[in-house]
Order: C-alpha cells, then structure tokens, then sequence
C-alpha cells in the first residue's frame, strides 16, 4: 500500500463492522456469544455523517455479513482459522483501498477480543493508518485504550457529532483536547474527554448510507429485505442494572414522525422494504409519539411488517396502542418486564413495572392474535432463589411465544457495578470486566452460586422457550411460523440440539416425517460433540412431545424398529 493518498484524491475512510461472534472459547456452550445477522445501523449513520459533509471518501465493510458463513458454521472451525481469515480478509481491503483511517464499530462487550486482535493487526502492517473504534468502549475506554494499544481515538457516546470534529483535527495538528466525547492518546498518555457526546437534533443526522452496504447479500442469507430504523434516542428511565445512559443520556429525543415516515417509504422504494425493526431504547417511551407515527403508517398504507427490538415499556402500554400495533403491522410485541417479583422490581431494580397490567396486555395481545415476547433479568444482586423461580413461572404464565432471561450484568457506570465491587460479587477479575455478556454469570451472591445460577436461567429458556413453548399447541399457521423461528435460532447457534429436536418434531407434526428425521439427524450428529452433549444432554430426560419423539426415534435406530 502506498504510503500516501494522491494530494488531489479526497481522504479514505474505512469503517469495520467487527464481526458479532464471540472470539475466546468457551466449554459451556450455553454461554456463547452470537448476535443474528442483521443489517448495522451504527457504521450507516456514521459513514451518511461523514460523507455528507463532503471532503471525505468512505466505504462500509462488514466481516460479519462477508464471512457469515463460517461464522455461521463455528463447529466445523477453530477460533485461530476463524481468526486469520477474518484478519487476511480485512488486510486485503486495506490494500486494496488505501485508507488513512480505520473505524472498528463493535456493539458488544463480548467482541473486545476480536476487536484488539484487528486492531492490532492493522498497525503492524499499515503503523501510519490511524484507528478508531465506537460502541461497547462507550462504557469503560480508560480500559479499552488502555488495553488496545493500537488504538488512537475512542468515540464515547454518539459519534456523529463528534467524528467531523476529529476528522478535521487529524488534518490539523492533532489537538483532540477540546473535543468531547473522546479518548485519544498523547504520546504516551491517555486522554479521556468523558463528557458525552449527543446528537440533540436528530433531523441534523443524514439517512443511514444503507448504499455502502451489499443489501442484496442481506437478503439472500436472511430471506427477505430487513432494515433497521431509529425513531427516537436515550431513556428518561434510571433503572439500577442499565448503561444506556452511558452512551445516550437521559430524557427522549424524538424524531419528526414525517420524517420517519418518508425514511421508511424510502426503504419499501429503493430497498422492497419486508421487515423493519426500531432500534429505540424505548420506542413508547413518549406514547403520543409513537401513536401518531403507527397512525401515519396505516394512513399511508406502507403494509410493512416491522417490531421493536428493544422491548416497549409495560407501564405505557395501552388497548389502543396495541391495536395500532397490529393494525399497522407488527408482528409481535415484545414487553420489557424483567421480574416477576415487585420487591425485586422495585427496591432492587428501580424498575417502574405493574405485573397485573403487564398480564392484561398480554391477555390483549391473545385477543388480537399478536405475538408476544417478554424480556426478564435474574440474578439480581439481594435477589433470593425464590424470586428468580417466582420470574420464570411469571413468564411460564404469560403464554408468550417466547420469554429472554437475561443475567444480570454489571456493567461500570451502572449501580450494580458499584455494589458488585462494594460487596464483593464479581465472579472474575475486574479486568475481565470487557469481557462480560448478558448469558454468562458474571455475579454470585450469598444467596445463589454462579453454577446455580446459569444451570437456573438456561432450564428457563428451554423449558419456556422450546420443550413447553405455547407454540406446541399452534394450529399449522402458528407452526410453520415457530419452524422458522427454531430455524433461524439454529443458524444463529448452530449447536442448539433443542433448537434442532424443535424444527425435526414441528416437521414430523405438519406431515413432513422424512424432514424431521433428516434434523433429528442432525440432532443425533451434534451429541456427538463433547461440549454439545454436556450443555443439551441432560433435557432430552424431560418429558416433553418433542424429546419423547426425538428418543422414541433414536430408540428405533437402535432396536431397528421401524418409527
């Protein structure tokens, strides 16, 4: 690569969508770390920033979407190959487009060691190139930078209003002080400029560059054309176990509703629009807002399927805003309700969440024929036994097609951070702190073991999720509808055995036994696998429809019984 860019060519930009895997292994695979593939919002508004403004040329390039499938396929690879072919793949575009800046954007906590393997990789081929890096450093970059010794600028908080700022002192002579929302280096000092960086008026921030990404590849992988959208930013909430305010503040700022309106028209236009998913911290966090938006969407007769992904909040809910919900096409409705125990909700929490309204909306939700999901957090600090079992039957009585029961995470900046440290319940290391994920026990308590913990959360799951799913008792509508969710949980965690049983025994039920048997082959194969068995074996002893089929098959294997 050259070690300079014409003087007449316009100053290269390359963001890096760090692939949502985890990199270190794991022997329990119940804990592992994957995020579906779907379209990134976060490198769109930044690369839309910057080449709004002009006097920079960028490119997108996402490993996650360019390797999915081996990602896709993590049994049939070790971390190292992983490794070395997301590095080569990266250093290729690198050589072929020249850029003066690398911009890593990782979500998770859980991609610090991808994010540091790449990161170095970049400097000891190209050292002039500068790196950047956005998301999950948001809540520790003291950590990260210092961690991450290639690294040279942080964003903290939103970098749209920040990146402008930095590209332009990086012509200069490098002077990030007055710049907030940033972690840099100075020599051999780091600088945190903590002060968060927001973008207040949201109608400043162009359309996500959608364009710099290979759209067409997103729907073959996922079936159909799938786009995220941002209504409004930040929470005006101050739950206990949160880092939201971290990276966005507090209060709610609201787009134009016709402004988002004339996005998503766009999307159907340019994109054939199938699915929309709002990427709010809280989509009905202002209830008018977001009845006038559903509104416009049935006046405009969009006919789009869309939902939100980050759960809307039980408390303001209401009949009509369901109906909205259904009538202008979600397909289902996720509640954030976290416990089952209003102790828990209220003195531990700081959660604002009626458990009787939850299950009148719920009930609602039934009458009007929309799905329902429901988000839990267990492992609460102070939290008893009998409370985390009081939170699965909670979600076990709600008939939701599915529940997620999270672990409570101390994050630093949350006040279960604090108290973790204050009472000494962090399971590993505070430097381990960046590694740390939702599905992994990161405390115990006097009053559970990590062990006690995890083996708790993950019976919840199978048992709510899979094996007693309200989905068993579907018409063939409602199981062809839960086939392609199992089907896509398989994709994502390609050693889910229940994942797999589920999709067999739903295809034997709708008349299709060779298809359920060929999966229960599969099934069959996975078990194979020390790790696979250790984490699955044990629920193919409960007695559920589809373990009972899945050994009866086995059986028949054996004895050579016909099945």
């Amino acid at each position: 690569m050259n070690n300079h860019q014409s003087n007449h060519a316009k100053p290269r930009i390359l963001l890096v969508r760090v692939p949502e895997v985890e990199l270190n292994s794991s022997d329990d695979m119940r804990a592992t770390a994957v995020s579906g593939l779907a379209v990134p919002l976060g490198p769109a508004y930044i690369a839309s920033t910057i080449r709004h403004h002009g006097q920079y040329d960028v490119q997108i390039l996402d490993l996650y979407l360019d390797l999915f499938e081996i990602y896709a396929h993590s049994l049939d690879h070790d971390k190292s190959h992983v490794l070395e072919i997301t590095r080569k793949t990266l250093l290729d575009a690198i050589e072929d487009y020249n850029p003066l800046i690398v911009g890593f954007s990782a979500l998770f906590s859980f991609q610090h060691n991808f994010v540091q393997e790449l990161a170095d990789s970049v400097k000891t081929h190209y050292p002039e190139i500068r790196i950047y890096l956005g998301g999950y450093a948001t809540i520790f970059p003291q950590m990260v930078m210092e961690q991450i010794q290639s690294l040279d600028v942080l964003f903290i908080g939103e970098a749209e209003s920040t990146v402008l700022k930095v590209l332009e002192e990086e012509n200069n002579s490098r002077d990030f002080a007055q710049i907030s929302g940033i972690a840099y280096r100075d020599r051999d000092k780091i600088v945190i400029n903590n002060t968060l960086s927001r973008v207040m008026d949201l109608e400043e921030i162009p359309l996500p560059a959608f364009d710099l990404l290979n759209t067409a590849k997103y729907r073959q992988i996922l079936g159909r054309s799938e786009f995220p959208i941002l209504t409004s930013r930040s929470c005006p909430f101050s739950c206990n176990y949160c880092s939201s305010k971290l990276y966005s503040g507090r209060g709610l700022r609201l787009r134009n509703t016709d402004s988002i309106l004339n996005e998503i028209s766009y999307l159907k236009k340019e994109y054939q629009l199938d699915l929309l998913y709002i990427r709010d911290e809280l989509f009905n966090g202002n209830r008018k807002h977001a009845k006038t938006l559903l509104r416009g969407m049935i006046d405009r007769q969009l006919n789009i399927s869309w939902f939100d992904t980050n759960a809307f909040h039980v408390n303001s809910l209401d009949e009509e805003f369901l109906d909205l919900c259904k009538a202008s096409g979600c397909i289902e409705a996720i509640f954030a309700i976290e416990s089952g125990s209003p102790r828990v909700l209220k003195e531990i929490m700081n959660k604002r969440v009626d458990l009787d309204h939850a299950k009148k909306m719920a009930e609602h939700c039934r009458k009007i024929d929309l799905p329902i999901q429901c988000y839990f957090v267990i492992g609460n600090p102070g939290e008893t036994k009998e409370e985390i079992h009081m939170t699965i039957d909670f979600a076990a009585s709600l008939s939701a097609e599915g529940c997620v029961f999270s672990i409570a995470t101390p994050f630093p900046g949350t006040q279960y951070y604090e108290l973790a440290l204050e009472k000494g319940f962090l399971v590993h290391a505070p430097e381990d702190i960046l590694r740390m994920k939702y599905m992994d026990v990161n405390m115990e308590t006097d009053n559970f073991t990590a062990q006690w913990l995890k083996d708790t959360q993950y019976d919840a799951n199978i048992r709510v999720n899979f094996l007693e799913n309200t989905c068993l008792s579907s018409n063939r509508e409602g199981l062809e509808k839960a086939r392609i969710k199992y089907g896509r949980i398989f994709q994502q965690y390609d050693f889910h055995v229940i994942a797999a049983i589920m999709m067999g025994y739903i295809d034997i039920k709708l008349g299709d036994v060779e298809k359920g048997y060929t999966i229960f082959a599969k099934a069959e194969t996975l078990l194979q696998n020390e790790h696979v068995k250790k984490a699955f074996y044990k629920y193919l002893s409960w007695n559920t429809l589809p373990t009972d089929t899945f050994n009866k098959w086995m059986q028949s294997k054996i004895s050579g019984d016909v099945f």
